[in-house]
């Protein structure tokens, strides 16, 4: 045979060879992707403007940062708390860096930082994402987190916020959560048939946010849905407790609804004097309660009350 004649069939042979190769290469990546654990060991360093130090941990592709207090960072047992911290829409996991949370010192607990999919969206993946909440709470309670499941909680800003209120209601891994400047969202994805778990919500009248995305752009009916929602089992009769008001914060309350066939809700509302309305997280800088302060107190009253039920429980099965 003419050499001229075989160059077009080792060619051929040789394309042949090469996409086989190809096609075994991607078969292996898949396998091995499918097969491997939703989360790395490998835990990175790194330190916000203001000193403050976060652990990196990635699960399914995902980063969140924790911090850890230095207190707790020099303890060898015992299973800490954790609060998750979901940021709002346009934003990342480092824009609630600095919230108050690392200052609470005298109650320590680990502060979880989890990031949308894809950062500086618009909205949580609400059902999309609860196998990563789910693999992230576990990676949580490994060896080297050794988070407390019983003291899990969530809480968020504006669309985080409402993301932790769909987790409260779909998933049993957070005992308690909160949401600030946010209402219920994506209802159509809501199991009503489930009583979900207590909740606290710091709401500003004077939200212009919540007014926009109001139904009919009238933020009392949003408040009412919200409400409505979250005690859609139980009853709508609350105890009021006030807090202090200033020249800027005309009034603040916070409703409290009990456990009943509704999970606990605390509605923290408030309202700024007219015309200044701030869709902010409240700080003592300017309102006259700290929300971070309050989602704390209520996440250990939560769990202060759940001890002293299943206390109660125990000493009746006594008999």
């Amino acid at each position: 045979m003419h050499p001229a004649a075989a160059c077009p069939r080792m060619l051929m042979w040789l394309g042949i060879v090469v996409t086989s190769l190809i096609c075994v290469l991607w078969a292996v990546k898949f396998i091995w992707k499918g097969s491997r654990v939703p989360y790395e060991q490998v835990r990175v360093f790194d330190r916000s403007a203001d000193g403050m130090q976060y652990e990196k941990v990635i699960v399914f592709d995902r980063v969140a940062y924790v911090h850890r207090p230095a207190v707790m960072r020099a303890q060898a047992e015992g299973r800490p708390a954790a609060v998750f911290v979901l940021h709002g829409s346009g934003g990342v996991a480092a824009d609630m860096f600095g919230r108050g949370f690392e200052a609470l010192a005298d109650v320590p607990f680990l502060t979880v930082y989890p990031e949308m999919q894809h950062p500086r969206a618009t909205t949580w993946g609400y059902k999309d994402d609860l196998p990563y909440f789910s693999a992230l709470v576990q990676r949580l309670q490994d060896k080297d987190f050794r988070v407390d499941p019983a003291r899990t909680f969530v809480c968020g800003h504006s669309a985080g916020g409402s993301m932790a209120l769909f987790l409260l209601n779909e998933v049993d891994h957070f005992a308690a959560g909160g949401a600030v400047e946010a209402a219920v969202g994506h209802l159509d994805s809501w199991n009503m048939a489930r009583r979900g778990h207590p909740a606290m919500i710091i709401w500003n009248h004077r939200d212009p946010v919540l007014r926009a995305y109001a139904p009919e752009k009238k933020e009392e009916k949003y408040f009412d849905l919200t409400i409505s929602t979250l005690r859609r089992h139980g009853s709508r009769t609350f105890t009021p407790q006030w807090l202090p008001s200033s020249w800027f914060i005309s009034f603040a309350q916070i409703q409290k609804y009990p456990e009943d066939d509704s999970p606990r809700l605390w509605m923290l509302h408030f309202q700024n004097r007219w015309p200044f309305g701030t869709h902010d997280w409240p700080e003592k800088s300017w309102c006259t309660f700290s929300a971070t302060e309050e989602l704390v107190k209520f996440f250990f009253e939560v769990q202060r009350l759940s001890a002293s039920s299943a206390s109660n429980s125990s000493s009746l099965g006594g008999f």
